[in-house]
């Protein structure tokens, strides 16, 4: 019997590291999209064509729908029930997964399965799947990947934090994916060197393995797959400036970010755009962008992809974001607004892009740019896609 993989996809953000792996490591490996999410990625038919997705498609009961109707109702009155809340949701769960394990039951025999890839973050309804996998079957192997290769160091990334991050705080018992599985994939040493700064007790299920994302094969992939569907971009004198937004309660100076983009507007030369961050997986914080942009009129939004946002571009700026570490795999030049976050960077992320540590840098580096005068720091090493398959293969026990 072929052993067969399945990578449960829960988001958009998810969905981008996944997407690489479900291409590259072949036939027996299933991407399950939980939230049919792939509606709104921006890859072509040809594309997805190469890869098996599965999309459950749920649809909720009368009971559910009507519970849930009458619970937002008494929301809005302020008349909230916390064990009606509680029914709910769990009614939601039980629907949702028996949909999922009669739509992979139908396509995928059970007892093939050799491993379930899962993104270890808290996610009660992805832990409900887990928990009845390992009922089915004990040699099921859990594998938790990590989701993309963080640009900071620092574990203190949000303003309302006091006090040092615990692996209890990181880590919930009751909510966090980790403890389901049997090892946990991590694609960086700064993704390892936060889970030894928390000073975690399952540092022996860490596995140290680059993302498939990070290939120089894949990311030429997007490339081609972006420009073949018509989507490239009219040329003209403007040079193109994408901001990679972080969320303002992430150490964020937002007043600084502001005064940034008031700069750039001030000239001509410059055409604005910005990328959202995105909150699980999903949500685009517009009130922070509406904030940013207040008073300037033309700026382009890429809410939805990622890579379109990079390609447009010429130049992008971040203050966290992970996203800079796709812009340099396209070779676009990136600058560090150090000066508006308290958060640390990233050395190897460092060697490659251009740092501001105050307002004079800033306007010195867009008066270069002006003056085609900026040189290239871009120096990033990406993988091999063949050689990296060949490693994942060996983890994953396929042939």
């Amino acid at each position: 019997m072929n052993k067969n993989i399945i990578l449960l996809v829960t988001d958009l953000v998810n969905f981008e590291e996944c997407l690489p792996m479900a291409y590259f490591l072949g036939k027996n490996l299933y991407l399950i999209d939980l939230n049919d999410v792939i509606k709104d990625s921006n890859y072509s038919k040809e594309l997805i064509s190469k890869v098996n997705i599965i999309v459950i498609k749920n649809k909720n009961s009368l009971a559910y729908n009507l519970l849930s109707f009458f619970n937002k109702v008494l929301f809005k009155l302020n008349l909230s029930i916390k064990f009606l809340d509680n029914f709910v949701f769990q009614l939601r769960l039980n629907n949702y997964d028996k949909v999922y394990f009669n739509t992979i039951n139908s396509i995928i025999e059970i007892n093939s399965i050799s491993h379930v890839l899962i993104r270890p973050n808290n996610d009660i309804l992805v832990g409900k799947i887990i928990k009845r996998y390992k009922a089915i079957s004990k040699h099921i192997c859990i594998i938790g990947i990590s989701q993309a290769i963080p640009a900071l160091t620092n574990l203190i990334q949000y303003k309302d934090n006091i006090s040092m991050p615990s692996q209890k705080k990181f880590f919930h018992k009751d909510s966090s994916l980790v403890y389901y599985c049997n090892k946990i994939i991590s694609n960086s040493k700064t993704t390892t060197n936060i889970y030894k700064k928390i000073n975690i007790d399952f540092m022996y299920k860490i596995f140290s393995l680059k993302s498939l994302r990070n290939t120089y094969e894949w990311q030429q992939l997007i490339v081609s797959d972006y420009y073949l569907q018509n989507k490239k971009h009219a040329n003209n004198s403007q040079i193109k400036v994408l901001l990679l937004h972080s969320n303002f309660i992430s150490n964020i100076n937002h007043e600084e970010v502001r005064r940034s983009i008031r700069i750039i507007n001030q000239y001509d030369n410059f055409e604005i755009g910005i990328r959202p961050h995105i909150r699980f997986g999903s949500k685009k914080n517009n009130s922070e962008v509406k904030y940013l942009f207040n008073g300037i009129k033309n700026y382009k939004i890429f809410s939805k992809s990622l890579m379109e946002g990079i390609l447009w571009s010429d130049i992008c700026i971040f203050y966290g974001s992970s996203a800079a570490v796709d812009a340099i795999s396209q070779n676009k030049d990136v600058i560090y607004l150090r000066y508006a976050t308290s958060c640390s960077l990233d050395e190897e992320l460092e060697k490659n892009i251009h740092i501001c540590d105050n307002p004079d840098e800033f306007m010195i580096l867009i008066s270069s740019i002006m003056n085609s005068n900026l040189p290239s720091k871009v120096d990033y090493t990406l993988s091999n896609a063949e050689l990296l398959t060949k490693q994942w293969k060996k983890l994953l026990e396929l042939k």
